[in-house]
């Protein structure tokens, strides 16, 4: 079963977004793995099903310290946006070396993936960063503002993604064992089928067919918020979850 947001309905949301947007042209980078290129060639279809042009893409290996190559390349394509599938300690350095190349100031850097992981130690180098996000502490639901305020209360943080989609990930199975009144794995995985619940990030829908639980897209934008040391994920649109969620056992939407 899997409770979170998959790589390529993270693609899905950014390319609808970009769909309606200004920006014509595109260039990719990904890390050089399974993610990275799944998420590319997710976003390339979407981008070109949207009636616009695709340049190109590179792909680095993990554990890359020195990103001006694939910037050269980057500048020499002149696309109006570059697409970015990396997180981690990849995507920190590549976001701090893009401001160092002044990237951002010719360029809209959109990602499939905004997270305070990288928005942190990054700082001012991913403002105006505009993604979709697994998770964003931001997201105005009762449940997500119930959340924020117990998290902050026990960690003196906001929660970043990661800590939003496991606590979704534990709300799924707390209400999967109490529907089945059982922990035995047989009762567990009916009971879990077509499960229903209101997650930090809304209505959520485990499907049956394939175990995905369906749920909304959000996009959000790196801004900085007064009293927080650090650039935020903003919210600037959300997406219903028919609209990011694959056909059943299929990764692509086409």
């Amino acid at each position: 079963f899997r409770a979170n947001t998959s790589g390529p309905m993270g693609a899905r949301t950014i390319a609808l977004y970009l769909k309606d947007a200004p920006l014509k042209t595109f260039y990719a980078i990904g890390l050089d793995y399974a993610w990275g290129h799944s998420s590319v060639a997710v976003f390339e279809k979407e981008i070109q099903r949207a009636g616009k042009e695709f340049l190109g893409k590179v792909f680095a290996p993990t554990g890359t310290k020195d990103y001006s190559t694939y910037i050269t390349r980057i500048r020499q394509a002149a696309p109006e946006a570059l697409y970015v599938a990396m997180t981690g300690d990849d995507a920190t350095a590549f976001y701090q070396q893009a401001a160092q190349f002044r990237l951002g100031e010719k360029i809209q850097l959109v990602t499939e993936l905004v997270d305070i992981l990288n928005l942190k130690p990054a700082g001012d180098a991913t403002l105006g960063l505009i993604g979709s996000s697994r998770y964003a502490f931001t997201y105005d639901t009762p449940e997500n503002r119930a959340f924020v305020q117990r998290f902050q209360k026990v960690v003196q943080e906001v929660p970043d993604t990661f800590d939003g989609e496991q606590y979704q990930a534990l709300q799924v199975l707390a209400r999967g064992i109490e529907k089945a009144r059982s922990t035995e794995t047989a009762a567990l995985v009916k009971a879990l089928e077509g499960l229903e619940v209101t997650s930090v990030k809304g209505r959520i829908v485990v499907r049956e067919c394939d175990h995905q639980a369906a749920q909304p897209g959000l996009v959000v934008k790196a801004v900085r918020r007064p009293g927080i040391a650090h650039p935020i994920p903003e919210v600037i649109k959300t997406y219903p979850a028919e609209a990011v969620t694959p056909p059943c056992r299929k990764s692509a939407y086409s």
